[in-house]
């Protein structure tokens, strides 16, 4: 408060009878604040309702209708986002199983592709039809000819 005098009235009675914005008094009008002094050629300062809502708006203030109103916008927007988020949440959950369906669909594909060669290599068709072993190419004996086993040393300092 600017002073002790300030006081709310119900109408603007002394010199100007209007508010420091030019406000005047109005049938049913709410009360107004007499700031309790009075300015040299201009009379006593006082602040109507609406004059005081008028401050209050260039200074960012909401009336209370107003903030009503945002309040109900911010509500709503926060519940679809609180929708939006639990609609995200159930997909995240179900990464996992995703993720292992799709590594199973993998190891399926790979052992399949792996059967699939092991059976090209194995089964062949002869100039009959009659399947046969492929042959590699390569001989096939004991390793080391007809000779036995190599013989242990028998020294003994070793």
């Amino acid at each position: 408060m600017p002073s002790g005098k300030a006081k709310l009235v119900d109408y603007m009675t002394l010199f100007p009878q209007t508010d420091i914005l030019g406000y005047g008094n109005t049938e049913g009008q709410e009360p107004a604040l007499s700031l309790g002094y009075d300015i040299q050629d201009y009379g006593h300062v006082y602040i109507s309702a609406f004059g005081m809502a008028w401050i209050a708006e260039q200074f960012g203030y909401l009336s209370p209708k107003e903030y009503a109103k945002e309040v109900d916008k911010l509500i709503s927007e926060l519940e679809e986002a609180k929708a939006t988020i639990v609609g995200l949440q159930e997909q995240i959950d179900q990464l996992p199983m995703a993720a292992e369906r799709m590594m199973e669909n993998v190891r399926n594909a790979a052992i399949a592709a792996v059967t699939d060669l092991g059976g090209l290599a194995r089964v062949g068709k002869s100039n009959g039809g009659e399947a046969v072993e492929p042959d590699n190419g390569a001989p096939v004996e004991a390793a080391g000819g007809d000779d036995k086993a190599p013989r242990k040393s028998r020294r003994a300092d070793v």
